[in-house]
């Protein structure tokens, strides 16, 4: 996003040099309290947290613009306020994306373990590793690895 709006504005060398590094900035902070948010309230919550202050951010804290730079050259001819307003709508797919998919995706068994909900962390791995079977080797293997390594760390 951000070269989008280097291209958009037409910034000059310094501007461009300061908004790109203060955008690391929020990766830096947010990477101090993310561990503590996903060992609190799980994976999901964690995702969801992140997705949400991409939209909520005027400017995107991951590098998307990358994958979009075509569209801040299209938004350069388009006059107005929408210049900005469409990269932005752009950029917002990924977040949203994930927003809508994440009551599709599974918790995290290791951390469903850590929270004592050791049945749904079967069923979760039993889905994944052993065709839904919760008896399967795999499935009952790595269901004891994740126990036996949660409980040799908290001692």
């Amino acid at each position: 996003m951000m070269s989008s709006l280097n291209i958009l504005f037409g910034i000059n060398t310094n501007i461009k040099g300061l908004l790109t590094a203060s955008a690391n900035i929020g990766g830096i902070i947010g990477g101090l309290f993310s561990g503590h948010v996903v060992n609190r309230w799980g994976r999901k919550t964690g995702i969801l947290l992140s997705a949400l202050i991409v939209l909520h951010s005027p400017f995107d804290i991951h590098d998307f613009g990358a994958a979009f730079p075509g569209v801040g050259y299209g938004a350069r001819s388009v006059t107005g306020q929408w210049s900005w307003r469409i990269i932005y709508i752009c950029m917002s797919g990924p977040a949203i994306s994930c927003i809508i998919l994440l009551p599709f995706i599974p918790e995290s068994p290791r951390w469903l373990i850590s929270r004592g909900q050791e049945a749904t962390a079967l069923v979760v791995l039993a889905e994944f590793h052993g065709d839904g079977d919760e008896e399967h080797p795999l499935a009952v293997a790595e269901f004891r690895e994740i126990k036996e390594t949660i409980g040799y760390e908290e001692n």
